[in-house]
């Protein structure tokens, strides 16, 4: 019922800004508070937490299930703002309009709690085969590794 309630007032604002010609629109990201820990870091100050990438994962492959059959996830950086020690992480779900899927195997996409065993040395066999099929030289193959951010909030300076 409690839903209801928010539908029905969200309606009447929308037809009261119908009715004035106001017209709105987002930033560059929608802002998402945790019900159960409003007051959270993670959900105020912090860009990161242990929670709010675990939700924005749940949410964005909701958001695929729902609105584009056959999107494509794309999970990465996203923006920067100044001040802050790392960038923030960037969860974006693409769609055709003509329904035409882009990826068709959902069962590939990785769930974000679980350990599928693969390293470094996994990783390293993968790009040195890439590579080779792309028909690039390995001596250009960079070493990498997760960033910190990528698990954990980071000191707000």
């Amino acid at each position: 019922m409690e839903w209801e309630r928010v539908r029905t007032v969200a309606h009447a604002i929308d037809a009261d800004l119908d009715a004035g010609d106001a017209r709105l629109t987002m930033g560059g990201e929608p802002t998402y508070i945790g019900v159960d820990k409003p007051e959270a870091a993670e959900w105020n100050l912090d860009a990161h937490g242990p929670d709010k990438r675990i939700r924005g994962m749940a949410l964005v492959q909701a958001l695929r299930k729902r609105m584009g059959r056959g999107a494509l996830l794309h999970y990465g950086m996203g923006k920067w703002y100044p001040g802050e020690p790392l960038p923030r992480w960037i969860l974006s779900c693409y769609w055709r309009v003509d329904g035409v899927p882009i990826w068709d195997d959902s069962a590939l996409i990785a769930a974000e709690q679980v350990d599928y065993g693969y390293g470094p040395s996994e990783a390293q066999r993968f790009i040195t085969a890439l590579a080779r099929r792309l028909s690039v030289e390995t001596k250009s193959i960079l070493p990498a590794s997760t960033p910190k951010w990528m698990n954990q909030s980071p000191p707000i300076p």
